[in-house]
């Protein structure tokens, strides 16, 4: 382990915050740090304000020998970062950087290009740390996550094919499902006609609402391929919110109205006009409202409101549902997961709508928060997407 001295030796290591089993000297203390450091399987390094080491174990010497890529240039030709939509991460907004600002960098992933020009995905982690209530470096965390990264991605691929081959079948059988409802309504009145109808009618209706729900459910899996891959794209145009909300609400309609729910609707008189994509803006509406109605006892409460927050418009759906506890709040926008057994009793989802509500969000350059008191307190969910700058706007 390399360690540079620099004014107060070792002042930025802190004996007393540790508890020790047995009392050591300084030497011994330095001696037991340089070891512990040497042989964690991770690269550890301390820096100064500048970016330059003031000590390393040789893991860190081989991916950064000079010190922070975000800050000595002769590094950043060998590492770059990718934000969730494929997008390259400025050097002022890489870890280094953001710690000497003072902020907490928990596990940004990276790319980092070795000697012979083979790639490898990394974590990197890295806090402030300060001397006298005053910033004087950074502590770094590099870990190699490439292994983790590569079986992600063959389960990613592994969805999306799956998802592919699923999708044309299912959608031969839904077309020949509706083909069929729509033979047995148009021939003429008889009483076999009658018969056969009052047979047929009930277990075709199932059929093809557990194909719809097939679809739906392989669809939310190929977006979130999309997502993964960074191959999602939104088709924006300028457009009113008003119509899109009331196409969401009409889709929803049979899923609130099977619960026996009543919805209140809240919208302004003037039209918020947005630039985003009017299919993916509506899918974030649909899916919160439907969410609302799975995770809300019968003959619950749903209330939905569009409003305006300086230059975003909010869309705020909440209900008198199961609420969400605090221990899941952190985790509601993770992928497949749920945060309780819907009211209804029964599972139908993978637990990816929450998941690509954010995504989408995100896309348009909004974001999503999440409210909730508690278990059986019902929760609200908060979209903000930024208004089209416009002469009205």
């Amino acid at each position: 382990m390399q360690v540079v001295q620099s004014e107060g030796d070792f002042g930025i290591f802190h004996m007393d915050k540790f508890r020790l089993h047995k009392t050591l000297t300084k030497r011994e203390y330095i001696a037991l740090l340089k070891k512990v450091c040497e042989q964690v399987p991770v690269g550890i390094g301390v820096m100064d304000t500048k970016g330059r080491w003031l000590m390393t174990n040789a893991t860190m010497e081989d991916y950064l020998p000079k010190g922070a890529p975000s800050i000595i240039r002769e590094n950043v030709i060998h590492w770059r970062a990718y934000d969730e939509y494929g997008h390259l991460v400025p050097r002022k907004n890489w870890p280094g950087q953001r710690a000497l600002r003072g902020e907490v960098v928990q596990g940004m992933e990276m790319i980092f290009t070795q000697k012979d020009g083979s790639e490898r995905w990394m974590r990197v982690s890295t806090v402030p740390f300060r001397d006298a209530h005053k910033i004087a470096g950074a502590i770094s965390v590099v870990q190699d996550i490439n292994e983790i990264k590569m079986a992600e991605e063959a389960k990613n691929d592994f969805i999306s094919m799956l998802s592919h081959e699923l999708r044309n079948p299912l959608a031969t059988v839904l077309t020949s499902v509706e083909l069929l409802t729509s033979e047995i309504n148009h021939v003429r009145e008889t009483p076999v006609r009658n018969r056969l109808r009052t047979i047929v009618t009930e277990p075709v209706a199932l059929v093809e609402h557990q194909i719809k729900t097939m679809v739906r459910l392989i669809n939310d899996l190929l977006d979130i391929s999309r997502i993964v891959h960074r191959k999602i794209s939104l088709n924006k145009e300028i457009v009113e919110l008003h119509p899109i909300v009331e196409r969401a609400i009409a889709a929803c309609r049979p899923d609130i109205n099977a619960a026996r729910h009543s919805l209140a609707v809240s919208m302004p008189k003037k039209a918020y006009v947005l630039r985003g994509d009017p299919v993916r803006i509506e899918q974030i509406i649909v899916n919160l409202l439907k969410n609302a109605a799975k995770y809300t006892p019968k003959r619950g409460h749903i209330w939905l409101s569009v409003s305006r927050a300086g230059r975003n418009a909010v869309i705020r759906v909440k209900d008198d549902g199961i609420g969400i506890s605090k221990e899941k709040i952190a985790e509601i926008f993770k992928p497949f997961s749920q945060a309780a057994k819907p009211a209804s009793g029964s599972y139908e989802g993978l637990g990816l709508g929450l998941t690509l509500v954010q995504s989408l969000s995100q896309l348009h350059g909004g974001s999503i928060r999440v409210n909730s008191k508690g278990g059986g307190r019902g929760s609200e969910f908060v979209v903000q997407l930024p208004l089209a700058l416009t002469k009205q706007h």
